[in-house]
This record gives C-alpha cells, sequence and structure tokens, in this order.
C-alpha cells in the first residue's frame, strides 16, 4: 500500500515538474518578445 503511494507521489511530481518546466519555457519565450517589442 505504501509502496504504491509512493509511486503515486513519485508521477505526480514528474509530471508537475515537467508542467513547471514548460511552463518557464513559455514565460522565457514571452518575456523575450515583450522585451524586444520595448526596446526596438
Amino acid at each position: 500500500m505504501r509502496f504504491q503511494e509512493l509511486i503515486l507521489v513519485g508521477k505526480l511530481g514528474f509530471q508537475m515538474s515537467f508542467l513547471f518546466k514548460i511552463l518557464g519555457e513559455e514565460l522565457t519565450a514571452t518575456t523575450a518578445m515583450i522585451a524586444n517589442r520595448l526596446v526596438f
């Protein structure tokens, strides 16, 4: 029982980190785009 919970939490954590990685890249791209508009 505990082992299955551990696997579930591990999978959830992996998905969350993957999601944050994608969000971070999106945010960086958006920020760069806005910065380019302001500069040029």
